[in-house]
């Protein structure tokens, strides 16, 4: 990566997307700063790696969503990554004076607001990558979902995502459990499409690929000198096997009944309640 935004195509688009999210996104860049002091890493390495997804090279990675409104709405979520990631995921609970509590999904060095969320207002959703090969001068996708943590609601929410777009490109499902509603949104190259979830539509499902914005938006990227998935580690055994990602996590979370299922890549599964979840409450997935 540091290779592709050194000059050329890639020094272009780092510039406007760095400077984007600078200027729409100070707190979420505060966060990131305080996490490089406390790693001792150069916050401008973290910056980088924060942004890989919004720069126009090549990323293969990527999970798979679906959202379902019956009786009860439920939304389920694939975490799919390199295999050497494996074991490097985790939830952390964020518990912040004046916002409201989240439980998320996270990467170490990562902002945790790349995979799947759910807070203490009743929102729960789930990304997919969406591989963007000509960005927008927009902020970068994690700076921006981890700005949505703090929605009050799924109006206020979906409002938020309509005018706030991103670089790169994100598919969301979201969902909230204080009045049952839910959607599928499009995020992609400054562009946003949104769809609530109905009686008529019930199902939305996404993998990491566009359904409604135009699919000229996530044609395949210019390949750097090396792809970010190599760089993950694992690649050629996961070609040698026939899958290039691994699934490190499935959460299925049902709204209506205040129940989350949450299974670890080896398997284990554990039950509880969406608002114990929430609060940071404990159980074992691995």
């Amino acid at each position: 990566m540091r290779r592709w935004v050194s000059a050329g195509t890639g020094a272009h688009n780092y510039a406007r997307v760095a400077a984007a999210t600078r200027r729409h996104h100070p707190t979420a860049l505060a966060e990131l700063a305080a996490l490089a002091r406390g790693a001792e890493i150069d916050v401008d390495a973290l910056l980088l790696a924060n942004l890989r997804g919004d720069l126009g090279s090549s990323d293969g990675t990527g999970c798979s969503d679906l959202g379902w409104r019956g009786r009860n709405t439920v939304l389920a979520h694939n975490e799919d990554a390199a295999p050497a990631l494996e074991g490097q995921l985790m939830f952390v609970t964020l518990a912040i004076d004046g916002e409201p509590t989240v439980t998320a999904q996270w990467y170490p060095g990562f902002l945790p607001s790349n995979a799947f969320t759910a807070t203490s207002n009743g929102l729960v959703w789930g990304i997919n990558h969406i591989q963007v090969a000509h960005p927008s001068a927009s902020p970068g996708r994690h700076f921006v979902m981890r700005s949505l943590q703090s929605a009050p609601d799924l109006t206020t929410a979906l409002e938020y995502l309509r005018s706030h777009p991103m670089a790169g490109g994100f598919a969301v499902t979201i969902g909230s459990s204080q009045d049952g509603r839910a959607a599928g949104v499009e995020t992609a190259a400054g562009l946003v499409d949104i769809a609530e979830i109905s009686e008529e539509q019930p199902l939305q499902w996404h993998a990491n690929h566009l359904r409604r914005l135009p699919a000229t938006l996530d044609e395949p990227a210019a390949p750097t000198s090396e792809d970010p998935t190599q760089q993950l580690g694992g690649f050629a055994e996961s070609v040698a096997r026939g899958e290039l990602l691994e699934r490190l996590c499935t959460t299925v979370a049902n709204l209506g009944e205040d129940r989350i299922t949450v299974r670890g890549a080896a398997g284990l599964t554990s039950t509880l309640p969406l608002s114990d979840f929430v609060d940071g409450r404990q159980f074992v997935t691995s």
